[in-house]
Formats: C-alpha cells, sequence, structure tokens
C-alpha cells in the first residue's frame, strides 16, 4: 500500500495531519472528519466545499513608537530651548 496524507478537519480547518498505508476510517473514531490531502496542506489551512486554501494573511501591523530613554529626552530638551519654548506655548 502506498501512504497517504490525511487532514483532520475541524471547524472549517486543517486541525492535524496524518500519513497512513492504512484505512483511516479504521484509525480514527468515526467522528472524526478526515480528508485525503496533498502534500502541500498545512495545519491552519482552511477548507470548504472540499477546497483546501491557505487562510488570509493578516493585515500588517504599525510597530509602536520607540520612546527615547528619559535621560536623552531630558537632554535633547535642555539642547533645544525652542522646542521646550513650541510646547509651553501650545499648552497655553
Amino acid at each position: 500500500m502506498t501512504m497517504k496524507t490525511y487532514a483532520r478537519i475541524h471547524d472549517g480547518r486543517v486541525a492535524e495531519l496524518f500519513a497512513t498505508d492504512g484505512n483511516i476510517a479504521e484509525l480514527f473514531h468515526p467522528a472524526l472528519v478526515w480528508v485525503e490531502c496533498g502534500s502541500d496542506v498545512q495545519v491552519g489551512w482552511l477548507y470548504d466545499s472540499g477546497v483546501f486554501s491557505e487562510p488570509p494573511q493578516p493585515e500588517p501591523v504599525e510597530p509602536a513608537p520607540v520612546v527615547p530613554p528619559l535621560d536623552k529626552l531630558k537632554a535633547f530638551l535642555s539642547s533645544n530651548p525652542d522646542v521646550v519654548a513650541a510646547i509651553e506655548s501650545a499648552s497655553k
């Protein structure tokens, strides 16, 4: 017998992969849904109407701004009085 790869489907997603040369229906409880798949299928892929597909890529997340250490901020402000004056003027 030749080895076949199966994907266990749970809630429309590939939950795990299993390769066997046995009868998949005899190896696991019948409540588990196993579908034969190709070697390109990966855990986390979607399965809908007999078709496997990669999940959509998440939207890129903007990195959080880097806050300078307090000592560097103090040094910057002490050497840039015009910035301090602009901040004070804007807060009035």
